[in-house]
């Protein structure tokens, strides 16, 4: 068919193709059906591109708004009160200053998301809060419900009226009608326009006052409705059976679970080491995990008293001219440290502060003072401390005398216990010395000072004497005295050996560990029972030597710590031998273990060796002299192997050289690993506030919503902890949670405390020597070395202890986050058991031990802590995964299966129940979990998409275009931007993943649909999409506990072995010679790198607000100031950062206060790091046939077109990857201008093609093709570049994969179909002219096989029979050198010629 020119009477030109006689004007109709005359719309504007406000941002200017409103309104109404008496316009003024300063700020809350938040944080918040108050305020004063309710309706009223600012909207505003209309401003002055806004103020109060009153009728019915419909749900599902088929399920699954592991015990060791009890029986388990919760129980009330005391100490002080008594001194003291020194004193019963004591007591003429009682001792006290101290004393006395009382101290295996308990923990208390945290103690003026008095004291002190030289020598010899009776005085040179000896114990001390006597466990709760057998040290000139610090409030809580852990451990090891000794096979006396057989003993270790009390020699051992007791109770006992590989740790053991050397590298590092993580997460305020939203979705996925807890509540008690309020209720509340296990356990810090104290699996505390001395080090190398030193005493006070307090505080704030979750889901569970039973507290009681609970909290508890993630239920394998250097936090997801599966578990047996309320339970458990888990994110994103205009294509888009570890994340739109079409784009968005816990869940489902999302059809069978979408799930399950853990990732990303001086995103460390950065010196790489590793360690909050020094990528990794985001919105201009990034401070704040931080799409950033991939990618590709084609060995043809097919296969797969990013961008927003330009600005080639989608084959370059002769030449074969040509020539133009697209390209449109399609229509304009495809009979045009297909032999489908006007591509009519683009396919089409 002949060819023929049409030129339309718009002035368009086209070529098209048709039947002889065919007439102009039939063409020209054909054409107008395709290409219609498109209507130029003169009186419509061109939409501008723009930017509306994401949600975050939002959120934070409704906060900043409300704040300020409120501020405005409280300030309007005292000026408003000057007004009218004075005939002023002050209020008026205020009000006009203040929307100049929110103007100013930029503070104009827009959209529904913003004015909600206004309104809440102006009038909700206070309203609320004031109502709170005052009814908590009543309820203490025993009043009636009505006069309570009374009193909060009126403080809502009140509040609200103070808060409402000048042109504030009410109701009656919005109907344009009633009472409570508001008077608009006409422009009064003085006491008019003052008796306008008090009215105003009196309306909106009204109104408050109003809706407060119809809040609890609102809620009563809201909370009917969804009891209602959750019983309707339950019966319901009864109805069809589906409570009855879950609990059968579950009970199925259960017990061939345990079936199949009791036939496999391959299988069941496999499984025992991801389970939280391990291998030890599960009440043996329970009991243990309480270990931790009764200490920090005891260290509660430790700190509560230590809060008492200083702020008596801060009263007394609070006046210069403040002072006491102190009987150290026999007068007036007006100093801290005084205060403390007597604090000390009294605590520790030091021989100077008794001996003050009497003389004190004695000169009040105390009658019958006895020396020995704290409560007598107290009496001489100044009265600011006199309770706090005694408190303090007691508390110490009350865990010593629980431990005298336990069944193994009053055992017998400790000799003459009732000698020792009197002689030694009586008196215990832990004390600290500057010898073990200065190096330069022993060369001090205060240590030679003490080392002179101690010898004089020994001189005339010869019973001390005999003493100390019987514990170092042995027998005293005759000589060791001179004189008789009060002259008797020790010889000089035996008084300086006894200090001597002393002395050289301690220079350097030996290292004392928790090994059981194995070369590698150590006891994972070791009872120190050193504490009852070592003798502490009476004389104060050698705790003088040693250089005592008497800090009373270290020593009492040091103390409280000791004590109670030898009491809880003591007592796990006491009720396990009483439980389980003889009672079954796991652990047996030494008797039971003679019974056996020589092969079931090797079944079996033995706890310890059986302490017998004697020496070698069969003489009684000192008690002094005795190793710890370990096992308590179970020394010298036989458990199964791996019961005691649960009851030790592997650990490494100390005084060898690769002990050392294994601390002083991997145990170092893994201290980094978890300082590190340290840093960006507790450190972090966005990270904290985080925490606290995400802890929320765990009383959600129980159901736990409504009715049954109070989150103020749950506060209140946490504050209560933090800050240590005084309050004794709430303080005996959450110490009884602390035993029960239920708060303090968060997963995350409790990891990095781990990490940081233990290293690679050290002892956390040394055991005190045979002088009671703990010579424990405390401070870090860096303290110590610098010693006593005025820069050490600086580094002390302004940076030690200052950044200790801020870093507790943060701690604490993040484990509160955690905690008022966990007393909220307590409160919850129990609540719901005992409404279950309809109030009846006693019946729910009988419930929760039938269940085999001791009471209704340890039902609760035991809930919370196996449907929460608790630090203490975290599997060995797990636990010991922490120490590898990849993976960050990886108790966290660990939990999360581990709590899900429970949450399941428990709400199967609920659903089993006999009871109908407990099945409900069970429904709302399962019902919450499922709506948690796959509901809230899914609908989140949805309404985000619907208020923002955004549709599944773009979301699509955006999954496939984030980064890596977003793309199986649910992504929240929250701003668009405005194209010149006048449709929306995202243009940011929220990783909604990081917030929800259980979204760890989803992302295996959706690694699943992006694999089926990103499948070619063509190209994947179904075999190789499950391997895909399998591998996609492995990689999300698994890349938490894989994942390079912070610092490895700044190591690796300058190591010689890892990225040499490259992020993983491709930013600038160093520079080795590519690039555009001059090539940095041995010295400047190592300098950038270490800056670029310290960056690790740099504080969240530091970061957040400050920044930090650092390497920038922009100056090729010079050192230097990093601004933080909220500094660059402040002081850049335009807010703009050096990688063209801009920060809003709104937004920033808003990310601070919700814990959310919006992600900006940036299409340039996108396009760029997909140029860099696919660079690689296509040399790669290249690298395929040039090492097949460059070979010193003859070529065999075969092998080289296989691999040129090879090499187009894979470079086959990358264009049509870049095609699909092109799609992408497209769907995005990115005009196809944008898209050549970026595209060409990153050095991408076949920019053309790429953008019609049409495959560019491989061509070997010439210097490949003569390197191939040369090897022919050289070692025979043959090179088959005829071949090579002619598989080019099939490979030329066919499709690349894509799904269909239609967009706006050059003036034109272009319809790009997808893989199954030949592309049937590609307009594409040439200055004035259009070449035309026509179409085809079907709608589908001939399928051309892929790369891989062609190569297996399949050739493209027979096209379908023309139509009267018939479609081709646009190519010219006969194929020469000089009507290609491409000067490769004109030399392609040259060498075809010639052939």
């Amino acid at each position: 068919m002949p060819d023929f020119m049409v030129t339309m009477p718009d002035g368009r030109k086209f070529k098209v193709t048709a039947p002889e006689g065919t007439t102009a004007d039939q063409i020209r109709a054909q054409i107008l059906k395709q290409y219609p005359v498109e209507e130029t719309k003169t009186d419509t504007p061109a939409v501008p591109e723009t930017e509306n406000e994401g949600l975050i941002q939002e959120f934070g200017e409704g906060v900043a708004s409300g704040v300020i409103e409120a501020g405005a309104g409280i300030a309007e109404f005292g000026l408003a009160g000057v007004d009218l008496l004075a005939d002023t316009d002050y209020s008026r003024k205020f009000t006009r200053a203040k929307d100049q300063v929110k103007t100013s700020l930029g503070i104009d809350p827009v959209g529904s998301v913003g004015e909600i938040t206004e309104a809440i944080t102006q009038f909700v918040v206070p309203g609320l809060g004031a109502a709170g108050l005052v009814g908590r305020a009543a309820k203490l004063r025993n009043l009636s419900t009505s006069a309570v309710r009374a009193r909060q309706i009126g403080a809502a009223g009140l509040t609200d009226a103070m808060v409402a600012s000048d042109g504030t909207t009410t109701i009656g505003d919005f109907v344009d009608g009633g009472p409570t209309m508001t008077s608009k401003d006409i422009g009064l002055s003085g006491r008019e326009e003052a008796l306008r806004r008090l009215g105003n103020k009196f309306k909106v109060g009204l109104e408050a006052a109003g809706a407060t009153a119809a809040l609890e009728p609102l809620f009563k019915l809201i909370g009917a409705t969804g009891r209602t419909g959750l019983r309707f749900t339950a019966r319901t599902s009864e109805a069809v059976g589906l409570s009855q088929l879950i609990a059968k399920g579950g009970e199925k699954i259960s017990g061939s679970a345990a079936s199949i592991l009791e036939r496999n015990p391959m299988l069941d060791q496999i499984f025992g080491r991801l389970r939280s009890r391990g291998f030890l029986p599960v009440k043996m388990f329970e009991r243990r995990s309480t270990l931790a919760g009764e200490v920090e129980s005891e260290l509660t009330k430790a700190a509560q008293n230590i809060k008492r005391f200083e702020t008596s100490l801060d009263n007394l002080f609070k006046s210069k001219s403040a002072s006491f008594h102190n009987i150290l001194k026999d007068g007036t003291s007006t100093t801290r440290v005084e205060a403390g020194n007597l604090f000390y004193g009294f605590l520790t019963r030091d021989p100077g502060f008794v001996d003050a004591a009497k003389r004190e007591a004695q000169r009040l003429g105390i009658d019958n003072f006895n020396a020995t009682k704290s409560e007598d001792l107290a009496k001489v006290l100044p009265d600011f401390m006199r309770d706090d101290a005694l408190a303090a004393r007691n508390h110490i006395e009350r865990l010593t005398r629980n431990i005298s009382k336990s069944d193994f101290v009053q055992s017998g295996v400790i000799p003459d216990v009732q000698n020792v308990i009197n002689d030694n923990l009586s008196e215990y208390v832990r004390r600290k010395f500057a010898a073990f945290e200065d190096p330069n103690w022993f060369k001090s003026d205060e240590f030679k000072q003490s080392y002179d008095n101690a010898i004089d004291f020994y001189k005339q002190e010869p019973a001390a004497a005999r003493e100390l030289y019987e514990r170092f020598f042995g027998p005293v010899p005759d000589d060791f005295t001179t004189g008789v009776g009060v002259n008797e005085r020790v010889a000089d040179a035996y008084a300086e050996n006894i200090v001597d000896a002393f002395v050289n114990k301690y220079k350097k001390p030996a290292p004392t560990n928790s090994q059981d006597g194995t070369i590698n466990r150590a006891v994972r709760d070791r009872l120190r029972t050193s504490m009852l057998t070592n003798k502490p040290i009476k004389e104060p000139v050698l705790r003088a030597i040693l250089g005592e610090v008497k800090d009373p409030l270290d020593a009492y809580v040091a103390t409280v710590g000791d004590l109670a852990e030898f009491r809880a451990v003591d007592s796990f090891y006491n009720y396990v031998q009483r439980e389980f000794l003889d009672q079954g096979d796991e652990i047996l006396s030494p008797e039971a273990y003679k019974r056996l057989g020589s092969e079931q003993q090797k079944e079996y270790v033995q706890l310890g060796e059986i302490p017998s009390g004697l020496d070698n020699q069969g003489n009684p051992l000192p008690a002094r002299e005795m190793k710890d007791i370990q096992y308590g109770a179970l020394q010298g006992q036989w458990v199964k192997r791996p019961i005691y590989n649960e009851l030790t740790r592997l650990t490494v053991p100390d005084g060898t050289a690769g002990s050392f050397i294994y601390r002083a590298t991997w145990g170092n590092f893994l201290k980094a690993k978890g300082a590190t993580q340290y840093s960006k997460t507790v450190l972090s305020p966005i990270t904290q506030v985080r925490n606290v939203i995400s802890s929320a979705l765990f009383a959600a996925a129980q159901g736990n919503v409504g009715r049954g807890g109070n989150v103020g509540d749950s506060l209140m008690y946490v504050l209560n902890d933090i800050h240590k309020m005084g309050n004794r209720q709430r303080e005996v509340y959450y110490r009884k949670l602390q035993r029960l296990g239920v708060v303090g356990t968060q997963t995350q810090i409790k990891e990095m405390d781990k990490l940081i104290e233990e290293g690679l699996g050290g002892s956390l505390k040394g055991q005190l020597d045979d002088m009671g001395v703990n010579v424990t080090r405390e401070k870090g190398s860096i303290r110590r070395t610098l010693g006593r030193s005025r820069l050490g005493n600086f580094f002390d006070s302004a940076i030690i202890e200052r950044g200790r307090k801020v870093s507790r505080g943060f701690r604490d704030y993040y484990q509160g986050g955690d905690d008022i979750w966990k007393i909220y889901n307590f409160d919850f569970e129990r609540n719901k058991l005992i409404r279950a039973f309809d109030g009846d507290t006693v019946a729910a009681e009988r419930y929760a031990r039938d269940m085999g609970f001791d009471d209704i909290d340890s039902y609760a508890a035991d809930i919370v802590k196996n449907v929460v993630p608790n630090y203490e239920r975290v599997p060995e394998a797990i636990r010991l995964l922490r120490k590898a250097p990849f993976g960050n936090f990886i108790a966290f997801p660990a939990e999360i299966i581990r709590t899900s599966a429970n949450t399941l578990s428990y709400a199967a047996k609920e659903l089993a129940s006999d009871n109908k309320r407990i099945r409900e339970i069970g429904m709302r458990r399962l019902m919450g979990f499922m709506s948690t888990a796959a509901v809230t994110g899914p609908a989140v994103q949805g309404t985000a998409m619907y208020a923002l205009g955004v549709g599944e294509d773009q979301i699509e888009a955006l999954q496939r275009r984030v980064a890596d570890w977003s793309r199986a994340s649910t992504l929240i739109p929250t701003s668009v931007k405005i194209g010149k079409d006048g449709k929306p784009y995202v243009s940011g968005y929220v990783d909604y993943s990081y917030t929800n816990p259980y979204d760890y869940w989803m992302r295996p489902a959706r690694a699943i649909m992006n694999a089926y999302n990103n499948k070619e059809l063509n190209q994947y069978n179904m075999g190789k999409f499950m391997m895909d979408a399998t591998g996609g799930v492995i990689v999300e399950m698994f890349s938490p506990f894989a994942d390079d853990s912070i610092i490895a990732e700044k190591i690796m990303d300058v190591a010689p072995f890892g990225r040499r001086g490259r992020t993983k995103t491709g930013a600038v460390v160093y520079n080795e010679g590519a690039g555009e950065f001059a090539v940095d010196s041995g010295f400047e790489a190592v300098t950038k790198s270490m800056a670029h590793i310290a960056d690790a360690f740099n504080p969240g909050a530091v970061e957040q607000f400050i920044g930090g020094i650092g390497p920038q990528p922009e100056r090729g990794g010079a050192v230097g100031y990093n601004p933080s985001r909220i500094m660059t919105a402040l002081t850049a201009p335009d807010g703009r950062d050096p990688r063209g990034n801009v920060r809003k401070i709104e937004g920033e704040i808003a990310s601070i206060f919700t814990g959310l931080r919006e992600v900006e799409v940036k299409p340039d950033n996108v396009v760029k790091y997909g140029a860099y991939q696919y660079g690689d990618a296509v040399s790669g590709a290249r690298q395929i046939f040039n090492r097949a084609a460059r070979v010193d060995r003859a070529l065999n043809p075969d092998d080289i077109v296989e691999a040129y097919k090879d090499a187009n296969d894979k470079l086959y797969r990358e264009q049509s990857r870049m095609y699909r990013m092109i799609q992408d961008m497209i769907t995005l927003g990115m005009s196809d201008v944008e898209i050549r330009k970026s595209l060409r600005q990153h050095k991408v080639g076949n920019v053309g093609p790429l953008m019609r989608g049409v495959f560019v084959p491989f061509k070997p370059s010439a210097e490949i093709n003569k390197a191939a002769r040369k090897s022919v030449r050289e070692y025979g074969g043959e090179y088959p570049i005829s071949r090579i040509l002619e598989e080019r020539r099939k490979l030329l133009r066919i499709p690349l994969t894509g799904k269909p697209v239609e967009r706006k390209a050059m003036g034109g449109s272009v319809e790009v179909e997808d893989s199954k399609k030949e592309r049937t229509l590609i307009p594409d304009r040439i200055g004035d002219e259009y070449r035309i495809a026509p179409p085809t009979q079907s709608s589908a045009a001939p399928t051309t096989p892929p790369v891989a297909a062609q190569s297996a032999g399949a050739v493209p489908a027979p096209s379908a029979a023309p139509a009267t006007f018939s479609v081709q591509p646009p190519r010219p009519m006969n194929i020469g050198p000089t009507t290609l683009p491409d000067p490769r396919d004109q030399e392609l089409a040259q060498r075809l010629r010639q052939a």
